[in-house]
């Protein structure tokens, strides 16, 4: 029978402690390593962000310019945006011909209306400073009319002094030798801006003139 191998305890002790001493320095190479390895990464990834943080230190300093400009820029967002309705309706030509025939000597005989015009898409920034899609449209009508020659200057002004812009986009006008008089055909338009989010709301056209009080061009 083989023998059992007896060892001193002082020697058991002894490999005991080796052994202990060895996995100690095993277990401290493999973290040491570990988070040698995390170092590394961390200094790589903070060198790459390096120039990020000096370009957003630099944003910093310079925010309240910042706030400024966008703040300027938002002004001049709204003061366009006042030039050009969210809608151009039929009545509101309509509004504006009864308009000229009472504070001008004009005789106006016809209105056409052309189909709304799509100009572009944009983005804008809504209320809260959010973009949004708009959609910019042009809306013109030709109107025919019998008027002088300075109720036709005084047309042409108040067209271009609505608070809303207006465009004349062609004016030609024919002399009437019967009773010295122009024949003008007038086509305006104007632009309105819109996201889709329009509601209608009814325009309160005034009262104006009916009919001719001498249609057939038959009393004295």
């Amino acid at each position: 029978m083989m023998s059992r191998l007896h060892m001193p305890k002082r020697d058991l002790n002894i490999l005991l402690a080796f052994l202990g001493a060895v996995l100690l320095l095993l277990s401290y190479l493999f973290i040491c390593g570990h988070y040698r390895a995390q170092e590394e990464a961390t200094r790589s990834d903070t060198s790459m962000l390096r120039p990020t943080l000096a370009e957003l230190q630099d944003h910093q300093l310079n925010l309240s310019y910042y706030e400024q400009e966008t703040a300027a820029a938002r002004q001049i967002i709204s003061d366009l945006r006042e030039l050009h309705p969210d809608i151009v309706l039929p009545e509101e030509f309509i509004q504006l011909i009864v308009a000229l025939e009472a504070h001008t000597d004009t005789d106006v005989r016809s209105i056409a209306f052309h189909d709304a015009e799509a100009l572009s898409t944009f983005t804008l920034p809504n209320a809260d400073g959010y973009p949004m899609s708009y959609s910019a449209y042009r809306q013109s009508f030709t109107f025919t009319a019998l008027l002088g020659y300075e109720a036709l200057k005084e047309v042409i002004t108040k067209i271009y002094a609505q608070d809303e812009r207006i465009t004349l986009d062609s004016c030609s006008v024919a002399y009437n030798a019967e009773d010295g008089l122009l024949n003008a055909t007038i086509t305006v338009s104007q632009i309105f801006v819109n996201n889709g989010s329009y509601v209608y709301e009814p325009v309160i056209v005034p009262g104006g003139r009916i009919g001719t009080t001498n249609p057939f061009n038959t009393l004295a």
